[in-house]
């Protein structure tokens, strides 16, 4: 399963903004958030034509909510 987490998403994380934080940085940290989101998407069906899970900024409330 291919995972794309867009950069709006990665803009509202509830995060200090700093120079030196990258996306690849953010992306990194909250990694196992995101696989989280993925999973529960997947189960659910809510994928793209090709398969792909996106998650975007509204798929956020689910960080933390196991």
């Amino acid at each position: 399963m291919n995972v794309v987490v867009s950069n709006a998403a990665l803009d509202d994380l509830d995060y200090v903004a700093r120079a030196d934080c990258s996306y690849f940085h953010r992306f990194k940290e909250h990694r196992l958030h995101f696989e989280t989101i993925a999973s529960h998407k997947y189960d659910k069906g809510y994928v793209e034509v090709d398969g792909t899970v996106c998650i975007k900024s509204m798929d956020l409330p689910l960080i933390g909510s196991d």
